[in-house]
């Protein structure tokens, strides 16, 4: 049993049953908590299911309730006729044991996962509480629709549908309270005296948290787009920003090629004046070489008359020493050497 439908049963021993009552609950297996821990004082509470199990004083068959007519205060069921194949037949059964005046209370869900138990065949509209109001008098029964409505979900997948009836014609009895004012999340709520439908929706449980996470999902969208919007600005932003310093790093590039451009025809035109030069210092070598050359020779044979000429002349032997000086100092020059002075 989940705490939503536990807490609504709790609401309704509240307000509905009186200390001393005989107490039914059909479907009483306790499966997480049961209402029988909320029923009144000194108050019998007999709990009836299609099986043995925790919480269970008389098994029974579905449409056969084993309880004389008449006697009993007051029956809830939670949670069990979406799992009845013929829940309409029960209600009857309900309506045949209750004492006139008595209260039947049913929860069941109208939304949620399939949970079979073992099967799972119906969920609970807000007009389902009128139906079996009609029901019960095209069967010749005195049902009377006190209240319905549908419970808001919270932790968990259920919006429960709650229906309280009482037998016999009641039309101008009204409860000092209702199960329906206990919870601020009931919507499409009817209650005895008014034909009006309070908080009407057309939404179940399922379609208004769909319509809930659309909505969020929509202003997010929203707020995604103008992020989005407002990156896409930045963006274009950087964009001129790159496309200024594009333009500006061109030009400087252009500037610089153009002074690279000049300083290569420079460097070509010294490469070339350079080759020039060395060409005529080559040039200015081979004559150098071949004019020492010839120098050389005439020294040469002017040294050798002169050794012969004068070969007992001290001023011959000078001359030629210094002819010979001469030839060495030549020699020198064409290595690149300067003779040191004495």
């Amino acid at each position: 049993m989940h705490a939503t439908a536990l807490q609504l049963s709790r609401h309704f021993m509240n307000i509905y049953c009186e200390s001393g009552d005989v107490i039914v609950d059909l479907g009483s297996q306790n499966v997480n908590g049961s209402p029988r821990e909320y029923s009144p004082e000194k108050s019998l509470y007999i709990g009836l299911d299609v099986q043995e199990a925790l919480g269970v004083d008389i098994v029974y068959e579905v449409g056969d309730v084993p309880l004389a007519n008449n006697s009993v205060d007051a029956c809830l069921t939670i949670s069990c006729f979406e799992h009845d194949e013929a829940f309409w037949l029960s209600f009857l059964e309900v309506e045949r044991i209750l004492r006139p005046g008595g209260f039947f209370f049913i929860n069941a869900p109208s939304n949620g996962p399939v949970h079979n138990y073992p099967i799972d065949a119906w969920r609970f509209y807000p007009d389902a509480g009128l139906a079996l109001e009609k029901w019960a008098s095209r069967c010749e029964r005195n049902m009377t629709l006190v209240e319905s409505g549908v419970c808001g979900r919270y932790d968990d997948f259920w919006c429960d549908f709650v229906a309280v009836f009482r037998k016999g014609d009641h039309a101008d009895w009204s409860p000092e309270q209702f199960v329906t004012a206990t919870d601020n999340t009931f919507q499409n709520i009817r209650r005895i005296g008014s034909s009006r439908t309070i908080k009407q929706s057309g939404e179940t449980g399922d379609l208004a948290e769909m319509r809930q996470l659309r909505e969020k999902l929509e202003e997010q969208d929203i707020e995604h787009s103008c992020e989005l919007a407002a990156k896409c600005e930045e963006i274009e932003q950087l964009n001129g920003q790159i496309e200024e310093q594009d333009i500006k790093h061109s030009c400087e590039l252009s500037v610089k090629s153009e002074e690279i451009d000049q300083l290569n025809e420079q460097i070509e035109y010294l490469s070339n004046a350079v080759q020039k030069h060395q060409s005529e210092l080559r040039n200015c070598q081979i004559e150098f070489e071949k004019v020492r050359e010839e120098h050389l020779i005439e020294i040469e044979k002017l040294c050798e008359e002169l050794s012969l000429s004068h070969a007992k002349n001290i001023d011959a032997l000078k001359a030629v020493e210094y002819l010979r000086d001469a030839k060495w100092k030549i020699e020198i020059s064409r290595l690149g050497f300067e003779k040191d002075e004495d």
